[in-house]
């Protein structure tokens, strides 16, 4: 097995769960043992334990890192007062942007989440579900104010969600596209979907 680096960081907890995510990247989650994990970080194997509780934690804080990262956004462009088709560009730009400068992270979730317990799966889907409702209400505001035009919601809201989630399925990250160029690309498609 190859060895990877984890970047440089203080926090011994952040270094596992860093090592962790790139092991899972290169060898898959049932691919890289609590063994593999310590000796990334120069742990002996029954050291680690001292700072996680097993190996499946590791991948569902993993699989939430994008998505706790960005939330706090979401949820307050969500009661900003901002002109509700801004709300909407920030929304998508902030979800875009996210999964392209986490893409490393996400990058596991597509690989390894049948690997959560369902305790954990269940806890992800609560992230997904507020994702998912604060762009439904967005977009509900907006076709109420006359802004966006109306059409089903369900279909607008994943219309528009799967096609910010599809970047995590291409996006590279030494592509010839930077990830700001590809969510302010994605914003505006995301205006064209609602526009009037």
């Amino acid at each position: 097995m190859s060895r990877v680096k984890a970047p440089k960081t203080n926090n011994r907890r952040e270094q596992i769960v860093q090592a962790a995510a790139k092991l899972f990247r290169e060898f898959g989650f049932n691919g890289t043992s609590v063994e593999d994990i310590a000796k990334e970080v120069n742990l002996p194997k029954g050291g680690i334990y001292n700072h996680i509780k097993n190996k499946e934690e590791l991948l569902y804080e993993i699989i939430t890192h994008a998505i706790v990262q960005f939330l706090p956004g979401l949820r307050e462009i969500k009661s900003s007062r901002d002109d509700i088709k801004v709300k909407l560009w920030r929304a998508v730009y902030t979800n875009v942007f996210s999964l392209t400068t986490n893409h490393e992270w996400v990058s596991v979730f597509l690989q390894d989440r049948k690997a959560l317990s369902r305790k954990h799966y269940l806890k992800y889907l609560c992230y997904r579900d507020e994702v998912e409702e604060i762009f439904k209400n967005i977009i509900k505001q907006g076709m109420k104010a006359g802004v966006f035009r109306k059409c089903d919601l369900n279909l607008t809201t994943f219309a528009i969600l799967g096609m910010c989630n599809s970047v995590i399925h291409w996006y590279r990250p030494e592509g010839r596209v930077s990830a700001d160029k590809i969510a302010v690309f994605f914003a505006e498609a995301a205006m064209n979907i609602v526009r009037l």
